[in-house]
């Protein structure tokens, strides 16, 4: 990923966070569908982001593959994404501690 699409994908994550709409994954294409599918999978992983079972559902849809397999395929730095997201979300007053 590079940093332009990690850049989007952090922006559009934090507006997911204050109002999570799952229809707005599958529209959103300023990243690669193999991106998004690697950060939906991931985000409904941590507990510190909220929308577990949503985005569980949108990764599937997005992608039937495996996290593992999709971060390879997408080159994701899930702790890179995680600290710049969570980062954007403080900043933001979105997240408290985290």
């Amino acid at each position: 990923m590079n940093r332009e699409s990690e850049s989007h994908l952090v922006g559009f994550c934090v507006e997911q966070h204050g109002r999570f709409d799952a229809e707005a994954w599958g529209q959103f294409s300023a990243v690669s569908p193999v991106e998004l599918a690697a950060a939906a999978r991931y985000l409904a992983g941590v507990d510190w982001f909220g929308h577990r079972a949503a985005l569980a559902e949108v990764a599937a849809g997005l992608s039937p593959h495996p996290f593992a397999e999709l971060a390879r395929a997408a080159d994701f730095d899930a702790s890179r994404f995680a600290g710049l997201l969570k980062a954007h979300l403080r900043y933001a007053g979105h997240l408290a501690d985290a």
